[in-house]
């Protein structure tokens, strides 16, 4: 979240790998970063591992929670 204050970027891209970590992105933790993110103007490219991803971040986008459109996604 530090970098993201600090980026100046109207884009953004987050990507976690490798390893034996498991990262756990709940609700409220989506919703921060969506406010973090149309605070700085940062246009992220969604990445959807299956539909539930696609519908959680189009809701969450006709709440005003995340930039949307125009929208970017990776499948």
């Amino acid at each position: 979240m530090e970098l993201m204050k600090k980026s100046k970027s109207q884009y953004g891209i987050i990507c976690f790998s490798g390893g034996d970590e498991v990262f756990e992105n709940t609700m409220p933790m989506m919703r921060d970063f969506g406010k973090r993110m149309l605070e700085n103007r940062i246009k992220p490219e969604y990445e959807c591992f299956e539909m539930g991803h696609l519908d959680t971040v189009l809701a969450m986008a006709k709440k005003g929670q995340v930039p949307g459109a125009p929208m970017q996604f990776n499948f």
